[in-house]
């Protein structure tokens, strides 16, 4: 079984105008699953929301070799804007006041990687990104730019 914070956030935006109130659920484990620690591993951050988690047999599927990998460059803004968007359909204060701490530390860790001075060379995934300028054209800014065309 494998759990997808992307997917999970996704289809709960597109649940908006049907349910509002049934994407707490998926705000509410990616909350409880949200990073609290540097681990470059499995790229987990404090604040970040995780990119997927795998258990039993796709265990072994597992990026970053962990049942919980956080390598994902939109997890963590979808998952605000997410918070967001259901506080303007109407879901009630009392119902989102338990996340506003996990909304806090996703916002702390978006703004800090914005500012660092690597931003452009591989935000969220530097697993595939440190040192392959292939994954993020960006990156060759100021270098002499490679062509990646197949042919």
């Amino acid at each position: 079984m494998a759990l997808f914070g992307r997917d999970s956030l996704i289809t709960s935006w597109m649940t908006l105008p049907f349910s509002p109130d049934l994407a707490l659920g998926p705000l509410r484990t990616l909350a409880r699953m949200q990073g609290n620690k540097v681990d470059p591993v499995t790229e987990e951050e404090p604040g970040r929301i995780m990119h997927e988690v795998r258990l039993g047999v796709d265990l072994s599927l597992a990026l970053g070799g962990d049942s919980i990998y956080y390598g994902s460059i939109d997890s963590t803004p979808l998952f605000i804007m997410l918070a967001g968007q259901m506080a303007r359909r109407g879901v009630p204060l009392e119902e989102l006041d338990p996340l506003r701490p996990a909304v806090d530390s996703a916002a702390r860790s978006v703004v800090e990687r914005l500012l660092l001075p690597e931003f452009f060379t591989g935000f969220g995934i530097q697993t595939l990104a440190t040192g392959n300028t292939r994954y993020n054209p960006v990156s060759c800014l100021g270098e002499e730019v490679q062509d990646f065309s197949l042919a």
